[in-house]
């Protein structure tokens, strides 16, 4: 099977999946719903809703059907928000730093083995810059900084540079 036909099967079940995911979410919050109204909850639901008494019969049997309701978000959803905080944490870089950095995270190939030591790697990429690229002491301090990030951080701080999410990182001229 080719490569992209693969892909473009896997996105399709990532979309089934989703789907399925939201239609269990809006069973289980029905299901509270007409929880909470008690007696006539399922007729009130409907009304309020503006789907059928069936329909919300549907509804409250798939929720009954849920091994265990969770109000934790996808995990891309929460990768997402973790970067988020990562990013916000960090100690804010002069633009020109970071437009290093992604100079660096675009050129270079990443691949599973920075998910150990990000930090550590991209600090590595930092030091064998050219002199002509970045003055030594620039170098040291760039390479020094990557250094400090947690993992987290670094991969956070990597997947806005690859992404080009500008507003994400945190700039000492945004101070």
């Amino acid at each position: 099977m080719p490569h992209w036909l693969r892909e473009a099967e896997a996105a399709k079940a990532r979309g089934e999946d989703a789907r399925s995911s939201a239609a269990d979410d809006r069973a289980h919050w029905i299901a509270k719903g007409v929880e909470e109204y008690g007696r006539g909850g399922r007729k009130r639901a409907a009304e309020e809703l503006g789907i059928s008494v069936g329909e919300v019969d549907k509804a409250l049997a798939r929720a009954r059907g849920l091994t265990r309701p969770t109000t934790m978000p996808e995990p891309e959803e929460v990768l997402q928000r973790l970067y988020a905080l990562e990013l916000a944490d960090l100690e804010p870089l002069p633009a020109e730093h970071w437009q290093v950095l992604r100079h660096l995270v675009r050129s270079t190939a990443l691949d599973a083995t920075w998910l150990h030591s990000p930090g550590e790697l991209l600090a590595q990429e930092v030091e064998d810059l050219e002199p002509d690229e970045l003055p030594a002491d620039v170098r040291q301090a760039l390479a020094q900084t990557c250094r400090t990030w947690s993992r987290a951080a670094a991969l956070a701080a990597i997947d806005a540079l690859t992404r080009g999410d500008q507003a994400a990182i945190p700039t000492a001229e945004q101070q």
